[in-house]
């Protein structure tokens, strides 16, 4: 039952964020991505903050060493935020969403190359079942997509293995909490996540976006941003407790 707790409550999360990401992002045509990603490491760092600083949460400081420690996990994150953008950019959604179901084998490859792990036969089976069905599904977009375009959703599934597989190494192997790798992720990929929108349109298309003043807009937007904090928690639970290839099917299983 705690192995299921985790993964059933990413779930839930998962769910409740992706309405209102919707409603966010596509109701009301919000066009900087980049600047949502931004709101919820910032909210995430002021959280973490007032809970430790309040001595409701324990939470190690972000010294050099500790930031050192924890880069690899805020490298993979941005460069997983930033390859997804490019690579939704590139396809259509039906190829998107099938090429994405691929990343478990991504992450059933990269595990056992960096952690030497080995799954047994029947994981590897349902792994290799949900792949294919993945490309039959999108198989007639498949056929006429570009060689660009499934190139990048091909890298962006490796970052997305790579990150899940850094969250599972870092809990396993330091005494950092989930809070503790959610704090410095938020410390490095801020200032990464401002770069970013400086050297992308986004920052100029916020000061056209009309909808500031909306007040179902601005519910979605403050609900996307809390509730993006319970998912990153959630998906460091899941990781943690179960495996980088749980969470992963899980993922796909909203």
């Amino acid at each position: 039952m705690v192995q299921y707790l985790p993964a059933l409550l990413y779930m839930g999360v998962a769910g409740g964020l992706l309405l209102f990401n919707k409603a966010a992002l596509s109701s009301f045509d919000f066009p900087a991505p980049t600047f949502v990603v931004l709101c919820q490491q910032v909210f995430c760092f002021l959280l973490c903050s007032f809970l430790s600083g309040g001595g409701y949460l324990s939470i190690k400081r972000p010294t050099v060493a500790n930031l050192r420690t924890t880069a690899p996990l805020a490298i993979s994150f941005v460069a997983y935020l930033v390859t997804g953008m490019i690579a939704l950019q590139k396809v259509n959604v039906p190829m998107y969403t099938s090429l994405r179901r691929t990343t478990v084998m991504f992450v059933l490859v990269l595990d056992f190359i960096l952690e030497k792990k080995h799954e047994s036969r029947t994981v590897v089976l349902a792994v290799t079942l949900q792949v294919l069905g993945g490309f039959i599904a999108g198989f007639n977009d498949l056929v006429g997509g570009s060689a660009e375009g499934i190139f990048w959703i091909f890298v962006y599934n490796s970052c997305t293995a790579l990150y899940l597989i850094f969250i599972s190494r870092l809990r396993r192997s330091t005494e950092f909490s989930s809070f503790d790798l959610l704090y410095f992720n938020s410390v490095i990929c801020s200032p990464c996540l401002v770069l970013i929108l400086f050297l992308t349109p986004e920052l100029s298309a916020l000061e056209q976006f009309d909808h500031w003043s909306e007040p179902m807009f601005f519910f979605s937007f403050f609900s996307s941003v809390v509730l993006a904090f319970f998912l990153n928690i959630t998906i460091f639970w899941n990781t943690s407790a179960n495996s980088p290839l749980t969470q992963q099917v899980c993922l796909f299983s909203n």
